[in-house]
């Protein structure tokens, strides 16, 4: 699993993955967890063109961006991408924070993504 601990259903929340990949885990909060919307973030176009096709076929209403999340201007291109910030209530990246190269690295995408997440969200 990769929700908090004790949370049992995501009905009625934002959700925002980080480093998305292909929406695999988009898809599984979609319809296993039940969040109300889900937004996919990667910096890579050829795993955002799968996941927007497997979003053709299922269309569960998910969203992807395209954003390099090492960029200094991430959090802000996303926030004005998909709404106002701080709108996600949890924020996940399963894929994202082994690519960091250093903790530089590491420091920023945590950075990024806290800057995502309402306060009190996850």
């Amino acid at each position: 699993t990769f929700c908090p601990s004790g949370v049992s259903s995501l009905s009625g929340q934002h959700v925002l993955d980080l480093g998305c990949g292909a929406g695999h885990y988009c898809r599984i909060l979609k319809t296993e967890w039940n969040a109300k919307a889900v937004r996919g973030v990667d910096v890579s176009e050829h795993m955002l063109a799968e996941a927007k096709r497997q979003e053709e076929v299922s269309l569960l209403g998910i969203q992807y961006l395209h954003q390099d999340l090492l960029s200094p201007s991430a959090a802000e291109t996303i926030a004005a991408s998909f709404g106002a910030p701080n709108q996600a209530d949890l924020v996940t990246a399963q894929y994202l924070l082994p690519y960091a190269a250093n903790k530089d690295e590491l420091d920023q995408l945590c950075a990024t993504a806290a800057a995502l997440v309402k306060p009190g969200g996850g």
